[in-house]
Order: structure tokens, then C-alpha cells, then sequence
């Protein structure tokens, strides 16, 4: 299982809940990037009422050993309202400076 695996699967079993969830690998922007640079889109009810950094913390929080094996990681951690919103418009990766 990749990376990218490992963190939908750490997810989706999580008390999040998530009822949208994608994991982007954004290795290739990035110099030397091999499973290095990771985007996750989130969406769950558990996000409703908390702030942005508390979204984040719990995400944290929940990939704290994915975390220790990859560089970067992107979160884009929405409520059901918010994506429907948003139109289900997904956020498009950073470009490496470096690269």
C-alpha cells in the first residue's frame, strides 16, 4: 500500500467520518519528490461549528504516524454546506519553487 493509500485508508476509518475524501499525491511538482508532497480533501460533518485550525489539529492529530514519513501535506478540511458551496470545486496544487 502507497502512501497515499495509507492515509485515505487512516481516514476513512477515522472518527471523522468523512463523506468526501480525496488524497492527491503532488510529488511530481516538487524536486526529488517520491510519496513526499500530499494534498487531502476532506469533507465531514465532524468539521461543523470548529475552526480552520482545529480542522487541521484533528487531521493532524489523525495522520500523526503518515506524517512522520512525508515532507508536506495540504489540507483543504470542508463541512458538507461549505463544499456544496464551494460547487465541489477541488483546489489545485502549488508549484514547487524549487523545481
Amino acid at each position: 500500500m502507497n502512501t497515499a493509500e495509507r492515509i485515505a485508508e487512516t481516514l476513512r476509518a477515522s472518527s471523522l467520518a468523512p463523506t468526501h475524501l480525496q488524497v492527491f499525491d503532488d510529488s511530481h511538482l516538487h524536486a526529488g519528490g517520491s510519496e513526499s508532497h500530499f494534498r487531502v480533501l476532506t469533507v465531514s460533518e465532524r468539521f461543523t461549528g470548529i475552526t480552520r485550525v482545529m480542522r487541521h489539529r484533528q487531521v493532524h492529530s489523525i495522520l500523526s504516524e503518515e506524517i512522520k514519513q512525508i515532507h508536506a501535506l495540504s489540507l483543504q478540511l470542508y463541512t458538507p454546506e461549505e463544499w456544496r458551496t464551494r460547487d465541489e470545486r477541488i483546489e489545485g496544487a502549488t508549484p514547487c519553487a524549487k523545481r
